[in-house]
């Protein structure tokens, strides 16, 4: 069952969990003015605490809506992450999301979890939060945990959107057959993104679930045509290829990366050696970089495949920062 959209969505931007609460407050103010649909905060072990940062972001912004990302369920309890979506939404009511997410087997080994079962833990804590947030007592066996008459007694308020982020069409898969809405790792070309939206689409139809009301996001890594921005959005490719669940993203280019040997690089923390191994096509296929005109250009391509919301980092130098907030301004039809 085909449930694309028309060709149109929003723009938002990500943070990465490096950076500073000065710089995250500054660069939210900024892309609320440039009509941002919103900013989603990725949880990586070892950098800021996402719902925290969303708790900050949203209290120096009006508009905008927070989304802490990639809280994984290898690493964090469905009762405490309801606890604090609720708590957030009673703050910013109607301006709060959240994504559930394996998160990296690499990172999440070195703090001592064990990965199994990916797809049945995060589904099964998707439906651990929507008992919760039903707020009657929970009696629920989850593959990383166990609710035995747990009870949330904090209302939300309003509906809170949980997504579940996908690497690959099989979590996607699995996610439609879910409540949750569909959000897609950086680093992915439009056509891998398409096939996940169908994969995800496919799930909805087989449980009987109509999935066309449901929104689906995308990261992308954001650059300018200039090289030194160009080499930035390389060095992140080199990070987020350790990711071993990007194997079939990266397979599907048909272009030369080595990924073991970046898993192994990123292991042994050498970045530099990582970053060598991402030649400039990948750069092209797996990011939003170029001229303004290119850069709306591939969003738009994006939005073609059935992504309604695209999220762009907004690099770290003020020339990248001013084209991203153009580009936002540009798609989203406000004026920077």
């Amino acid at each position: 069952m085909n449930m694309r959209r028309k060709a149109s969505g929003r723009l938002g931007i990500r943070f990465e969990g490096f950076e500073g609460l000065d710089e995250a407050r500054a660069l939210a103010v900024a892309a609320e003015a440039a009509g941002a649909s919103s900013i989603w905060m990725t949880q990586h072990l070892g950098g800021r605490d996402a719902p925290t940062l969303a708790t900050i972001i949203a209290s120096g912004t009006r508009r905008i809506r927070v989304v802490p990302s990639n809280l994984s369920p290898f690493i964090a309890h469905p009762t405490t992450v309801a606890m604090m979506l609720a708590t957030l939404s009673e703050f910013a009511p109607g301006r709060v999301a959240a994504s559930i997410g394996i998160g990296n087997p690499l990172d999440l080994s070195q703090s001592g979890a064990v990965v199994e079962d990916a797809e049945d833990a995060v589904c099964d804590f998707v439906g651990a939060l929507d008992r919760l947030f039903a707020r009657q007592p929970v009696e629920f066996a989850g593959r990383t945990f166990r609710l035995d008459g747990a009870k949330l007694n904090v209302a939300a308020g309003v509906a809170i959107p949980v997504y579940v982020t996908c690497l690959e069409p099989k979590m996607a898969r699995r996610a439609g057959a879910t409540s949750a809405s569909l959000q897609l790792s950086a680093g992915f070309s439009p056509a891998f993104a398409g096939a996940c939206v169908e994969a995800f689409e496919g799930g909805a139809s087989g449980a009987g679930i109509d999935a066309s009301g449901r929104p689906r996001a995308c990261f992308a890594y954001f650059g300018t045509d200039e090289r030194e921005s160009f080499e930035g959005v390389r060095r992140k490719l080199a990070y987020l290829f350790r990711n071993r669940l990007m194997a079939e993203n990266i397979r599907l280019s048909g272009l030369p990366i080595d990924q073991p040997a970046i898993i192994d690089c990123i292991a042994r923390r050498d970045l530099d050696a990582a970053t060598r191994l991402v030649p400039d096509a990948a750069v092209e296929a797996f990011a939003v970089t170029g001229s303004l005109s290119t850069c709306v250009a591939t969003v738009r391509r994006f939005f073609d495949v059935g992504i309604d919301e695209m999220l762009i980092n907004v690099g770290s130098t003020e020339a990248e920062r001013r084209a991203a907030f153009e580009l936002i301004a540009a798609v989203n039809g406000a004026e920077a």
